[in-house]
C-alpha cells in the first residue's frame, strides 16, 4: 500500500540531493509514541521504502508555491495507516533544508496486470557476497561488493530475486520456493551515492533499471506487488529502490 502526499513549496529552495537520510527521519519522527514507535530499533527489513520528492530536475530549484508528490509504501497496511493518522493536511513537512506543508494526502494500492513494466525511480542497491566472487569472476578481498555494470548481470539479477523472495517470506512467515522472476529488463545507468550511515558519509553504487513482465502467473505478480510496497533490493528504509508501475 501507498500513502501519498501532495507538498506545497514553503519557499524557494534548493533540492536536496542528500534526502534519503532526512527522508527517513521524518518518517521515524512521524511514528513516534505509536505502534510503530520502536521500528527504527529493528534489526534486519523494516518494511518500508519512501519515494523522492517529485517533479524535480536536477540542479533546478523548488520554487515557492509549487506543489511536490511524495510517497512512502509498505506491503504493511497498519504502517501506511499510522503514518496516514499522523500527518493531517495542513501538517508541516521538513526533510532538511526542504520545508512544505501537507495539502493533500491519499492511499493507493498497486495491482498488477499479466502484462506489466516497472520502474526503478531511486538507486537500487545490491551487494554481491564474498561466495559468489568466483561463480562471477569478481577480484575482491572484502566480504561483499556492490553491483556495478561491470560486474555479471546475473550476479545482479540472482541477488535481486532472492532478496525479493527472502522478504517476501519474512514478512508472509512463509516458505515459497525460490524460482526465476525477471525476465526483461533494461538498465539506465549507475552512479555513486553518498548516503550518511551511522553518522558516517558512505559511497554507494546504486542502478536504474525497467523491467517488462509478460503473461505474470498468481504467484510471481504477488511477490512484485510485494517488492512495489517494500523496495526492491536493499537499504530499502532510507529510500533505494523505490519502484513504481509504468
Amino acid at each position: 500500500m501507498r500513502l501519498i502526499l501532495s507538498l506545497k513549496a514553503e519557499k524557494d529552495m534548493a533540492y536536496d540531493q542528500k534526502y534519503f537520510g532526512k527522508a527517513q527521519g521524518l518518517i521515524y519522527g512521524l511514528l513516534k509514541g505509536g505502534p510503530y514507535d520502536k521500528l527504527h530499533d529493528k534489526k534486519g527489513f523494516k518494511f518500508f521504502c519512501f519515494s523522492n520528492v517529485f517533479p524535480t530536475k536536477k540542479d533546478e530549484p523548488i520554487k515557492e508555491g509549487s506543489v511536490k508528490s511524495f510517497i512512502i509504501s509498505s506491503p504493511d497496511r497498519n504502517f501506511i495507516s499510522a503514518l496516514s493518522d499522523a500527518v493531517p493536511v495542513g501538517t508541516k513537512i521538513e526533510i532538511g533544508e526542504m520545508q512544505f506543508s501537507l495539502v493533500g494526502k491519499k492511499t493507493v494500492q498497486p495491482k498488477l496486470t499479466g502484462d506489466c513494466r516497472i520502474k526503478i525511480m531511486t538507486p537500487l542497491i545490491l551487494r554481491i557476497p564474498k561466495r559468489m566472487y568466483a561463480e562471477y569472476g569478481i577480484e575482491n578481498n572484502y566480504n561483499y561488493t556492490y553491483w556495478r555494470p561491470q560486474t555479471d548481470v546475473n550476479a545482479f539479477l540472482k541477488q535481486l530475486s532472492d532478496n525479493v523472495y527472502k522478504k517476501y517470506n519474512e514478512f508472509h512467515k512463509t516458505d515459497v520456493k525460490e524460482d526465476y522472476i525477471f525476465q526483461q529488463f533494461m538498465f539506465s545507468g549507475s552512479h555513486p551515492i553518498h548516503p550518511i550511515i551511522d553518522q558516517i558519509e558512505q559511497t554507494i553504487i546504486g542502478s536504474y533499471w525497467t523491467f517488462m513482465f509478460q503473461g505474470l502467473g498468481e504467484q510471481q505478480r504477488a511477490l512484485l506487488e510485494f517488492a512495489l510496497d517494500s523496495g526492491f533490493g536493499e537499504l530499502n528504509s532510507m529510500g533505494f529502490g523505490f519502484g513504481n508501475d509504468v
